[in-house]
């Protein structure tokens, strides 16, 4: 006999958060990438995790792009390669110097950046970021789907109990709140990817003028 009890309907509303709070992560990342906050966090708290941070997605390739380009140029201003090592030499110091002078004119522009950040602690506060309404509800949704998630690991809840091959189903209130917020939060990302694809193509797209292929493809 197997029972569907409030226990094994709880550990599908597990599931069921822990692929909602992935979702909601991805979505704040995507958040703060695009309003630059999370420079501002950096720089304000973790300032050492934040110069590499910098360095490496803003500093660096603009280097590698320019010794490739100025590599390239000289290939314009060079009319017979050199066999002698001494002259490869000359040329390789050469190219390093004008790859050096302009990567300083780049180093200057993160130096400044790195200040406005705030690490000469001329910023006090981190930058003022307004919330919608819709920024409000999935922050409340995250909230309460972590305070559920730690409230189910300590009353230890989510067990399933199997009995024999014969089913009977058992269901009273409880039950019927919990396969409810099951359906809601499988059918959340289902409803907000619709939602906002819906919203594009009968919107959007019909009301920005744009031949670019992503938006041929939602027409």
């Amino acid at each position: 006999m197997v029972k569907i009890t409030t226990e094994s309907l709880s550990n599908g509303i597990i599931l069921g958060i822990s692929f909602v709070n992935l979702l909601w992560a991805f979505y704040l990342y995507d958040a703060l990438i695009r309003i630059k906050v999370i420079f501002e966090l950096l720089a304000k708290f973790f300032k050492s995790v934040a110069i590499v941070f910098v360095l490496t997605i803003k500093f660096i390739p603009q280097i590698i792009a320019i010794y490739r380009e100025t590599k390239e140029l000289n290939k314009f201003r060079i009319y017979e390669e050199s066999k002698k090592f001494s002259q490869r030499i000359k040329e390789t110091m050469a190219l390093t110097e004008v790859v050096l002078n302009k990567s300083i004119a780049n180093f200057m522009n993160v130096a400044d950046a790195l200040t406005l950040k705030g690490y000469e602690q001329r910023q006090q506060k981190i930058g003022k970021t307004d919330f919608k309404t819709s920024d409000w509800a999935i922050l409340s949704t995250v909230l309460i789907s972590i305070i559920i998630n730690l409230i189910l690991v300590i009353l230890k809840i989510g067990k399933i109990n199997f009995g024999s091959a014969n089913l009977s189903i058992q269901t009273d209130i409880k039950i019927w709140i919990i396969m409810i917020l099951d359906s809601l939060l499988i059918l959340l990302p289902l409803i907000t990817g619709g939602w906002a694809y819906l919203w594009w193509k009968y919107y959007v797209s019909k009301t920005t003028v744009s031949n670019t292929t992503t938006v041929k493809d939602f027409r």
